[in-house]
C-alpha cells in the first residue's frame, strides 16, 4: 500500500528564495511510514526457511571473537555476528574489553529537532506536488518543513528546527511554526488538512560516526551496520 513517488517530478522544493527545477524521471521510490517498512521487511525475513526470529529476549554477554552471544541464558555460537542495535550499540565497549582497542569517534553537534504528525490532505487541495519540502534559508530562516505521502492515502508532516530550538508539540504552536517557514505553501496545505495523530517530537543533539574502519585490529567474523556505525 505504499505510495509510488517520482522524486524529482513529484516533489516541490523551496530553496534559496526560489523553487528548484522539476522533471520527470525513472527515480521511483516507495514512500511509506517506518512501521510499514519494518513490517514488510520482517514479513519477508520470516518467509526464509533458514532464518529464526527470537522476539522479547534478553541479550547478555557478547564475544566478538568466537563469535557468540548469550540469549536468555543460552549460549549461541555463530559463523558471523552482526550488530545492528542502533545508536545504543555497545560494540565499542565489547571491542575494547576483548583486546581490540577503542575506536575513534567523529562527532558533529547538530542540535536538530523535529515534530511529526500524520495528516490527510484535503482531496480538493489544488497543488501540483505530492511531496513538499521547504528548506531552511541560511542566515535568514533556520526552519524547515516537509509533507510527504505514505500508505493508505495519508501524509506525514515534519517541522524541523536547528541550533537548539525546540519545535512545538501543541496544535496551535505547530501551525504557527509552519506559518513561519520561508514560504506559506506548507502552512496553506495544513489549513484544510485532516489531523490524524498527536504531535511527536524527536531531538538529535549530535551525529556520530564510529571509526571502526581505522582500527588496527578487527575480529574476523564481526560486522557493525546502520546507526550502530554512523
Amino acid at each position: 500500500g505504499a505510495s509510488v513517488l517520482d522524486w524529482p517530478g513529484d516533489t516541490a522544493v523551496s530553496h534559496l528564495g526560489g523553487w528548484m527545477p522539476r522533471f520527470r524521471s525513472d527515480l521511483k521510490v516507495r514512500a511509506c511510514s517506518r512501521p510499514l517498512l519494518e513490517w514488510a521487511v520482517r514479513q519477508e525475513v520470516q518467509l526464509r526457511p533458514n532464518v529464526q526470529l527470537r522476539a522479547q529476549v534478553q541479550v547478555g554477554d557478547v564475544d566478538v571473537r568466537a563469535p557468540s552471544v548469550v540469549v536468555d541464558g543460552e549460549l549461541l555460537t555463530a559463523d558471523l555476528l552482526v550488530d545492528a542495535s542502533g545508536r545504543g550499540s555497545q560494540a565499542a565497549k565489547w571491542l575494547a574489553a576483548q583486546g581490540f582497542g577503542a575506536p575513534d569517534v567523529d562527532e558533529v553537534t547538530s542540535e536538530t529537532a523535529y515534530a511529526t504528525r500524520t495528516i490527510r490532505l484535503d482531496p480538493e487541495l489544488d497543488v501540483d506536488w505530492r511531496c513538499l519540502y521547504v528548506m531552511p534559508q541560511p542566515g535568514t530562516n533556520r526552519r524547515s518543513g516537509l509533507i510527504y505521502p505514505i500508505e493508505q492515502g495519508l501524509q506525514v508532516v515534519n517541522l524541523v528546527a536547528y541550533d537548539g530550538v525546540q519545535p512545538p508539540t501543541d496544535a496551535a504552536a505547530f501551525d504557527t511554526f509552519a506559518r513561519s517557514l520561508a514560504v506559506p505553501d506548507l502552512a496553506d496545505a495544513l489549513d484544510s488538512a485532516e489531523v490524524l495523530s498527536p504531535i511527536l517530537r524527536y531531538r538529535a543533539a549530535y551525529h556520530r560516526f564510529v571509526r571502526f574502519d581505522r582500527m588496527a585490529a578487527w575480529p574476523e567474523r564481526f560486522v557493525v551496520l546502520g546507526d550502530a556505525l554512523c
